[in-house]
């Protein structure tokens, strides 16, 4: 497991080093914290990726819907 290209060994230490300079109940708090931001920025990346999704979904609508009119409109081979 790689997280931010730091390996588990790596976390652990950083953890340790967390607990040891903030404490165990400012570190719970910090956690906490972490993971409603990250929570938060997870919605929003959701919502903005259906938000791309579907204005990309509507242009291709218009677009066939364009070209179809084109193929529609135009004439088909004559008979000479």
């Amino acid at each position: 497991m790689n997280f931010l290209n730091v390996g588990p060994w790596e976390l652990t230490v950083i953890l340790i080093i967390a607990i040891l300079l903030i404490g165990p109940k400012r570190m719970m708090e910090l956690a906490r914290a972490i993971g409603r931001v990250t929570s938060q920025l997870r919605k929003l990346s959701n919502e903005f990726t259906a938000s791309i999704q579907a204005e990309l979904q509507a242009t291709e609508r218009e677009t066939r819907q364009v070209l179809e009119d084109i193929v529609k409109d135009e004439p088909g081979p004559r008979a000479g």
